[in-house]
């Protein structure tokens, strides 16, 4: 969990938004700010591919500082079964995407990104 602490000393936990925002903690290297933002990708494809657009303007590929995908299955809370799962999830200039190599429809994604815009 993420906080943020006020010069008035209140604190609050840091929330991920669908909409873009500058990422409070830390910059660039280059001193220039950080954008975040969190992307709902909904459910993972059946075998195959699948592409979201993440709405991001002067994006860049190798401006991006992390990239976090959290899955879930909403219908269940059971443990992995054994096999062999293959899951990759990658962003461009306009979309993220996932491929897999097994049905995994019923899981959703949240995809977090930390980034730098270009200029």
């Amino acid at each position: 969990m993420l906080r943020l602490v006020s010069a008035g000393g209140a604190v609050e936990e840091f929330q991920w938004s669908t909409s873009e925002q500058i990422w409070p903690f830390e910059k660039a290297d280059d001193g220039s700010a950080l954008y975040c933002k969190r992307i709902d990708f909904g459910n993972l494809p059946a075998i195959g591919t699948k592409h979201v657009a993440h709405g991001i303007s002067g994006f860049i590929e190798s401006n991006v500082f992390k990239f976090d995908v959290l899955w879930s299955s909403p219908a269940t809370t059971a443990a992995w079964s054994y096999g062999a799962y293959y899951q990759n999830f990658q962003v461009d200039a306009t979309n993220c995407r996932c491929d897999n190599n097994m049905n995994l429809s019923s899981f959703i994604a949240t995809i977090r990104m930390i980034y730098k815009k270009s200029v």
